[in-house]
Parts: C-alpha cells; sequence; structure tokens
C-alpha cells in the first residue's frame, strides 16, 4: 500500500477525540484515492502469530489466562478466564487473549467498560462492548457486538469492522459485526443524532457504509480525520467532501463523482477533476 493510501485511510479512521483507542479505528474512514486498505493485504492472522501476552495456564486443551486465542471459536481452557477479548490498544500491540469473564450481557444489550479498560466489560464471550452506531457522548453510549476475524463471521448485511488496522503486521486481526448503511441516506442520523453514514475497513481493506461518529464540518471544509465532516460527507484528508452518485447527490462545478476504489457496496464522492 502507498503512503498516500495510508494518509487517506488514517483521516477516514482516525481516534475521535475523547474515544477510548479501542475507537480509533473506525476504518470509519474514508476512502478516498483510497483503496482504503489497511495494514498491507490486511488480514494480520488470527492466532499464534501474535505470540503470547502473558504466561498464562493452557495446554493441549486450549490457551489459558494470558494467552493468545481465538475470539470466534472462544477457544479459552481456563475456568478463571474463558473469554476471549481484546486487549492492549493503548499501548498499539493488541492481542486477543483469555481474560476474565465480567458479565453475561447479549448481542445489542447496553454495555459497560470496567475502568474503562478495554476487553474488560460485561458482555458475554463472543461478545464485545463497543460505541460504533452510538454519537460520541460522556458516558459513551455502548452495546454488545459479536466479534470476527472474517466478514465470513458476520452474515447477510453486515461486515467485519476491523478495530485494528494499525496494529502491527504479525498481530491477531479482531473486529466486530456491524450492519451497512446508505452514505446516501439518513437512517443513521434519524435512528441517532450525532452519527452519520460513512466508510470502514474490513480486514481484506475493502470499504463498507457503517453508522458512526458524525462532525458538523460542511462539504469544502477543512478536517483530519471523517469524524470532523457532518453527515452526508467525510474527509479526503484535508477536506470534507460530500457523497454522490444517484440524481439528487450529485457534484458541483469543479468536481467529479469518483467511486472509492474498493468498497462493497460501492461508494462514491465528489473529488477535484
Amino acid at each position: 500500500m502507498t503512503s498516500t493510501h495510508w494518509v487517506v485511510l488514517l483521516a477516514l479512521v482516525s481516534p475521535v477525540s475523547g474515544c477510548s483507542s479501542e475507537d480509533a479505528q473506525s476504518a470509519s474512514s474514508s476512502g478516498g484515492a483510497a483503496t482504503g486498505g489497511s495494514g498491507g493485504a490486511g488480514a494480520g492472522g488470527t492466532g499464534a502469530s501474535a505470540g503470547q501476552a502473558g504466561a498464562g495456564t493452557g495446554g493441549a486443551a486450549g490457551p489459558g489466562a494470558g494467552e493468545v486465542c481465538d475470539p470466534v471459536a472462544q477457544d479459552c481452557a481456563d475456568a478463571a478466564a474463558p473469554k476471549c477479548t481484546l486487549v492492549g490498544l493503548a499501548s498499539n500491540e493488541p492481542a486477543a487473549v483469555c481474560a476474565a469473564k465480567h458479565g453475561a450481557r447479549v448481542e445489542g444489550e447496553s454495555c459497560q467498560r470496567l475502568d474503562a479498560a478495554t476487553g474488560a466489560d460485561d458482555c458475554a464471550p463472543g461478545l464485545y462492548c463497543a460505541r460504533h452506531g452510538f454519537p460520541q457522548g460522556m458516558p459513551q453510549e455502548r452495546a454488545c457486538r459479536p466479534v470476527c476475524v472474517s466478514n465470513d463471521d458476520c452474515g447477510s448485511g453486515r461486515f467485519c469492522y476491523w478495530l485494528t488496522p494499525q496494529a502491527p503486521s504479525d498481530a491477531p486481526v479482531f473486529g466486530i459485526c456491524l450492519a451497512t448503511c446508505d452514505v446516501l441516506g439518513t437512517a443513521c442520523q434519524d435512528k441517532a443524532p450525532g452519527t452519520s453514514c460513512g466508510p470502514a475497513v474490513d480486514p481484506q481493506g475493502v470499504l463498507h457504509p457503517v453508522c458512526d461518529v458524525a462532525g458538523t464540518a460542511p462539504e469544502g471544509a477543512a478536517c483530519s480525520t471523517a469524524f470532523d465532516c457532518a453527515p452526508g460527507t467525510t474527509c479526503d484528508g484535508t477536506t470534507c467532501r460530500a457523497y454522490c452518485g444517484d440524481a439528487t447527490h450529485t457534484c458541483p462545478t469543479g468536481l467529479v463523482c469518483k467511486p472509492y476504489q474498493k468498497s462493497d457496496p460501492t461508494m462514491s464522492w465528489c473529488v477535484p477533476a
């Protein structure tokens, strides 16, 4: 991936000020010239390549406390640490490891982080307490989302939103399944004011539209991340650009409607001719 592509992707997925590092991905992102890729070929792997995060107590039956695990298979064997969840984002060295279970809240249910710690939450194993789909707030609203390592884990109408694209290339993939939306529609902000539909990256580097935090800067205004821009627009790294692609979403003089290089479904935005 070229350095230009990384700049554009990071503009679209950089963390919102005041949000935890878990929210950094938001490969919520804008794909710009955008291959929207993430981390090279983007898969990263799902297991031992990340190394062990601790001594652990696992064996043939499965990993133990503090050991790298499979977040989809939930293969932890230690009764004291039965939940495979994401830790270590604050140091940008994330890993899915076996940790204590702090609750049994189900998919879609409101949840809480314990002491604001990433991975330490009251969702059941196989779920992760995430802010995505909610506006920025204090306290931050969150819900339990299914964990994934690929889009195949998520089913129709959803994709695997990659939470760790800026992690080292040998770190395991860790994502959450989220529903897609329409960048030309208003369903996100109608349901949750303070959000909008914008691109987010999956582990293969493909962009998908998802409801995430919205900003207030209008088309043509300066920006540094997608979260700066108002609903219906996204950031190309320096400027908020409007989405386009149908009869009511056309581009002003001097701009052309151009699709992202890698997006599903196809998303387009107004860029200089």
